[in-house]
């Protein structure tokens, strides 16, 4: 087992968080010995997310348990969970902390912010105090889809605007229909995250989902000039914009202009032909092997090889 924690409960018993190679497991340990005397059930399904951890007990709850989502009360006797709070709902950034300390009224939550990596600190209490309402926006998606970096900027919305509220709805990823029952129950997101297995082409042409461009075009505060011309083009769909990128990677190379001459770009035959020019042993592309160099050449040229409205061509021999 890989330990990835520590952790001890109310009753004084100390645990092990960790992987056994197939999911994460709780393990209680004899600290005479140091070693596992059981593996404990927990009152859910087996835990993947390697975003979850336990946290130690207080009070009259054995431990707790964070799992990117939610925070839960467990009572490992009766093999039960109660949810405690909804880190989005309650203001906290998962991707930022990193330590969850429970006290009598609430919880004390360490990290690091982001993107600045400075220290930060959220004091979470529990109270019966009426929140001012606001108009709430359904952000739906799946488990993977609705990542650290989206609950990042739910938390930062709703910690500035003083209107509207985010909150989370989430999904299987290999199950769609779920979500498709929901909406077909009049439960429609407000705004979704595309998954890989979200039928988000069939959404389009049934209407579902709206064209961004009407509301960038209808927003005073927003422009198609705001954002990147080639992405916006690269999302349209029939020079319509159903869907949008959350974010996105660029991938480039750098050599010497006296080596590789000051134009922008290279062909593998140009490549080729100075490597052959180079000492003996030379690496163009330090650790990388032929298999990764094959994978970035055909990532970043899929578009002359596959017709996305006819399919994928036959590919030439002898690409690179």
């Amino acid at each position: 087992m890989n330990v990835w924690r520590m952790v001890r409960g109310v009753s004084g018993t100390v645990y092990f968080w960790g992987w056994s190679g197939n999911e994460f497991e709780l393990k209680k340990i004899d600290m005479t010995s140091f070693e596992p005397v059981s593996t404990v059930t927990l009152p859910f399904e087996s835990i993947y997310d390697q975003n979850s951890y336990p946290i130690n007990g207080f009070g009259e709850t054995e431990l707790f348990m964070s799992d990117g989502v939610s925070l839960f009360a467990l009572d490992l006797s009766s093999g039960t969970k109660e949810i405690v709070l909804e880190w989005v709902d309650s203001g906290v950034s998962v991707m930022e902390i990193s330590k969850v300390f429970p006290r009598e009224n609430g919880f004390f939550c360490g990290g690091k912010a982001y993107p600045s990596e400075k220290p930060c600190v959220y004091y979470v209490y529990l109270t019966d105090e009426k929140l001012t309402e606001r108009t709430e926006l359904v952000l739906a998606g799946d488990e993977y889809s609705l990542d650290p970096y989206i609950k990042n900027q739910a938390v930062s919305f709703n910690l500035k605007n003083e209107e509207y509220k985010v909150t989370l709805r989430t999904y299987p990823y290999d199950d769609p229909q779920a979500l498709n029952m929901d909406m077909l129950s009049g439960k429609v997101p407000d705004i979704l995250m595309i998954g890989s297995e979200t039928p988000s082409d069939v959404y389009a042409s049934k209407g579902i989902l709206a064209d961004m461009y009407e509301l960038i075009d209808s927003d005073p505060e927003l422009s198609r000039e705001d954002f990147i011309p080639s992405l916006l083009k690269s999302c349209e769909n029939d020079g319509r914009l159903y869907t949008f990128t959350d974010r996105f990677k660029l991938f480039t190379v750098l050599g010497k202009t006296s080596i590789f001459g000051d134009k922008s770009g290279i062909t593998t035959h140009e490549l080729k032909n100075i490597a052959a020019g180079r000492p003996q042993g030379t690496e163009i592309f330090p650790g990388s092997c032929k298999n990764d160099i094959l994978d970035y050449a055909l990532c970043m040229s899929g578009g002359r090889f596959i017709d996305m409205e006819k399919g994928p061509a036959i590919l030439p021999r002898n690409i690179l």
